[in-house]
């Protein structure tokens, strides 16, 4: 693991970006009116792209029905590359799998089941 990373933070990471695949795989909707999740969803993903140091980053949450859905940096590395939003697709492959594995192993230690 990178020094740098603690074993919540690296899982609090992975439960976002599965719940922004999540998020990004539900049908579009209209803006969530929801402001307070609309600007938690805004500020979460400014704070992760930018200290992270992310090339590219799409985050979402979902509250009460409604959802919000942020995008930030480029699709792809290029002068003309535009920002990435609720439909942009990662080609990260078989990444999902640390993921999921790392979010099911960080509950189940959280529960005390491991």
């Amino acid at each position: 693991m990178h020094p740098g990373y603690s074993r919540p933070h690296a899982a609090a990471l992975c439960w976002m970006a599965l719940m922004a695949a999540v998020a990004a795989s539900l049908p579009s909707v209209a803006v969530a009116e929801d402001r307070l999740l609309k600007e938690a969803v805004e500020f979460t993903g400014v704070v992760t792209f930018v200290g992270h140091k992310l090339p590219g980053l799409v985050i979402g949450a979902v509250r009460n029905g409604e959802r919000a859905v942020a995008g930030f940096g480029k699709r792809f590395s290029g002068a003309n590359a535009a920002a990435p939003d609720g439909k942009t697709i990662f080609r990260i492959g078989s990444v999902t799998k640390a993921f999921a594995g790392a979010v099911l192993a960080s509950e189940a230690v959280g529960a005390g089941s491991l």
